[in-house]
């Protein structure tokens, strides 16, 4: 996935394409592009204003990747290493807990089904606080939940914590 500043550049490269083929300079060089994008698209019946708008929209699309991938790449390699192991385990438990019809079984595996339930719901948390920089509330509420998960498998086997 290339990053915005690679973008960037291949608009630059661009720009500099369309500056030594005219001679236009750095001052009027993005303007006499687009005016000239403006001919072009009149001349190609291309709708010049939608293809600005969805750019506009891949342009905030890419800046909100961009600013969720640096975000990431801030956070320590246990807390990545945390983020990349719940996301399919999300998926996963939430395929199980639907599987089972929890009004037929014995109540310490409807528990122990719930409190998967809860560590999903809790992991989901997580994953949206990363993208949402609300991570450290998130991670706490993991720990909870898989301290709950442990006490309902311990009581699923009969046992303690």
């Amino acid at each position: 996935m290339p990053t915005n500043l690679e973008r960037a550049e291949w608009a630059a490269a661009a720009l500099r394409h369309f500056q030594s083929t005219t001679g236009t300079d750095d001052g009027d060089a993005l303007p006499d592009l687009l005016c000239d994008l403006l001919h072009w698209s009149d001349r190609e019946k291309v709708n010049f204003q939608n293809a600005l708008d969805t750019a506009r929209m891949h342009y905030q699309a890419e800046c909100e990747e961009q600013n969720a991938n640096d975000q990431q790449a801030t956070l320590p390699p246990t807390v990545q290493n945390l983020i990349a192991a719940l996301e399919p385990q999300v998926e996963i438990t939430r395929r199980i807990i639907e599987a089972f019809d929890t009004d037929c079984l014995p109540e310490t595996i409807e528990d122990l089904i719930n409190t998967l339930g809860r560590r999903t719901e809790s992991a989901r948390t997580v994953l949206d606080a990363w993208q949402n920089s609300k991570l450290l509330a998130a991670l706490r509420d993991v720990g909870d939940s898989l301290t709950a998960a442990l006490k309902a498998i311990a009581n699923a086997k009969g046992g303690a914590p």
